[in-house]
């Protein structure tokens, strides 16, 4: 027995660390400054799925009307490739990166800060992930990061296709280690040039500003998708509903089977839980067309997800094949890239 053993024999306990309750702290972002990018919500850059791990044949191919082609592959299928709820980093950075573009200063993209730090619980705070023991949302995190360093873009664009362009959606990030000084360390995460060039073109950035109650939407990931088409096409200006075909929809929406994407996209729009937005199915003689317009300035109601028919109504009925007429025109646009 030392001397430093108290009577009893018992060693005192060490005193338990502090927990970092971000809440208290300001965050990174106000609730203004949330910016997601308008070209990348108009093209599927990730995956609605999360299941995609080791699956060798993570391949998104989608053909925009004869104006460009998006191909999105892996490096390393066990890491899998970067999904919409991932995306959530990319917006984070975005925003952050707004704020910075901001400040006073002649900014060019050739000498832009692309590096963006924070700390871990901020981020989670920020996007409102749900706070867990232990070090499951941290674990979570990285591997999400991974997976966006892990995605990888070719983009054509032009009636031939031949200009090329190829990019990451992240460069690379840092994870921060504890120590005595230091509890709850930075990390960091270095976006690709690609992002820089859209948020300082000239006239004016190409990203569109998102409600934080996007972070809400935690049904299907769908909805999420859904969401941001609405937040880039229609934008929150007055004007007509946009209109998107529903085999547009499936085709932009990365899912690979229409007989499940189909119900998935009818249950968001009886649901209509998009922050600023409301959806309408309409049937035309040209097949299903997905309207989407500004939501009234009314709160809107929160409903759950796992919602039940009643007995007494009968179950809407749904085709199993897209009602896709071929050659049929969309106006989806593809966003300007700075060369």
């Amino acid at each position: 027995m030392t001397d430093e053993t108290p009577p009893g024999g018992k060693l005192p306990r060490k005193p338990r660390l502090p927990r970092e309750i971000s809440e208290r702290r300001r965050l990174p972002l106000t609730d203004r400054e949330f910016r997601d990018l308008t070209w990348a919500m108009k093209l599927p850059f990730v995956r609605v799925s999360p299941k995609n791990k080791g699956r060798a044949d993570l391949t998104i191919r989608f053909k925009d009307d004869g104006e460009s082609l998006v191909v999105v592959t892996v490096l390393d299928p066990q890491i899998g490739m970067a999904t919409i709820l991932d995306w959530d980093i990319i917006i984070f950075a975005v925003s952050v990166l707004m704020v910075r573009a901001n400040t006073p200063g002649g900014h060019q993209v050739d000498t832009f800060n692309r590096v963006v730090k924070f700390r871990p619980n901020d981020l989670l705070a920020t996007i409102r992930r749900a706070k867990t023991d232990g070090g499951t949302q941290i674990n979570k995190l990285e591997g999400a990061l991974k997976r966006l360093m892990n995605t990888h873009v070719r983009l054509q664009i032009g009636t031939d296709f031949r200009d090329e362009r190829k990019f990451t959606l992240l460069d690379g990030y840092h994870r921060g280690q504890s120590t005595a000084d230091e509890l709850y360390p930075e990390w960091s995460v270095t976006v690709p040039r690609w992002v820089i060039e859209q948020i300082l073109r000239p006239n004016k950035p190409a990203v569109r500003k998102i409600d934080p109650a996007y972070f809400d939407l935690n049904g299907k990931p769908m909805e999420r998708v859904v969401a941001r088409w609405a937040v880039a096409h229609r934008g929150y200006e007055p004007g007509p509903p946009h209109r998107m075909f529903a085999w547009r929809a499936f085709e932009l929406s990365t899912m690979s089977e229409w007989r499940k994407f189909y119900p998935v996209l009818q249950d968001i729009v009886e649901l209509n839980r998009l922050p600023d937005h409301i959806l309408t199915l309409q049937e035309t003689d040209r097949g299903v067309v997905l309207l989407i317009d500004v939501r009234p300035g009314h709160e809107r109601e929160p409903k759950r997800w796992n919602k039940k028919e009643s007995k007494d109504q009968p179950s809407t009925k749904r085709p199993d094949r897209a009602p896709r007429p071929d050659g049929l025109p969309d106006n989806i646009e593809v966003g300007d890239v700075n060369a």
